[in-house]
């Protein structure tokens, strides 16, 4: 299953000054983890492709001050069934969850989406669509590739990097999943800036903004399929780097005639 849940935490400290939220959430997390259990904990910590992805409702800058009743909401992502057995019993209303040196307690819990891989493999394969395909690039993005950051949503990047988190974390078994994508996949538009994200540690450079995806008409049906399954997928898992710590949240949808 791909269960989406949102967090309303709510501060109960006198107040104080905040890291990177969705990297102390991110290590949060772990600590309950290893609370259940620590053969789980190590394996998720270990694996290169978490089976979970974070992402905040609003921007919450490093070192931004709370105060004592404000409220702030995480998105957490599962991507797999084994993620969807543990989580939601890590957010249980009126737990206390210590973020760096502040103190909150989660006022509520909520499914705000799911879906599953066989039903994104049915929607992408049951159906004929040819319009672009706009991502729009939330939180900063970057791809990791042969030791490099790279800071543009190439095709051939965005997809086979999809490709691979959905080769590891589904159980649905497809012929394959790889096509030439910078072949078959043209940029059509797109407006991106670069921003920063400051961790605890260092500073990561990432983009942000959309692009709008146009496929060839040879393409054929099984490739066009493909790119309409990781297109949907992507809105799950995001994109690209630390995932699971805030970066490469992604929306994704058909570009309508009027916005092309």
């Amino acid at each position: 299953m791909l269960n989406e849940w949102e967090i309303e935490l709510a501060c109960i400290d006198d107040g104080g000054r905040l890291g990177l939220l969705t990297e102390e959430f991110h290590g949060w997390l772990f600590t309950q983890m290893q609370l259940q259990s620590n053969e789980l904990a190590d394996k998720w910590h270990q694996s290169s492709i978490k089976p979970f992805r974070i992402h905040l409702r609003e921007v919450i800058p490093y070192g931004h001050t709370v105060h004592h009743g404000d409220r702030i909401r995480v998105s957490l992502t599962g991507l797999t069934e084994e993620a969807g057995e543990w989580l939601p019993g890590l957010l249980e209303a009126s737990k206390e969850v210590r973020l760096g040196r502040v103190m909150f307690v989660s006022t509520e819990t909520k499914v705000v989406r799911s879906s599953s891989f066989e039903s994104l493999v049915k929607g992408a394969f049951g159906a004929a669509r040819h319009r672009p395909w706009q991502f729009r690039f939330v939180t900063p993005t970057v791809i990791r590739s042969d030791g490099k950051n790279i800071l543009f949503p190439d095709p051939e990047k965005v997809f086979s990097s999809l490709s691979r988190r959905f080769y590891e974390l589904s159980s649905v078994e497809l012929p394959t999943l790889h096509a030439d994508w910078n072949r078959w996949i043209d940029i059509h538009r797109y407006q991106l800036q670069t921003s920063s994200i400051k961790f605890s540690t260092h500073h990561l450079l990432g983009f942000t903004g959309y692009v709008q995806y146009r496929f060839h008409q040879r393409m054929p049906n099984y490739e066009q399929a493909l790119f309409h399954l990781l297109s949907d997928f992507a809105s799950y898992c995001g994109i690209g780097y630390k995932t699971a710590m805030g970066m490469g949240a992604a929306t994704t949808n058909e570009v309508t005639r009027s916005a092309e």
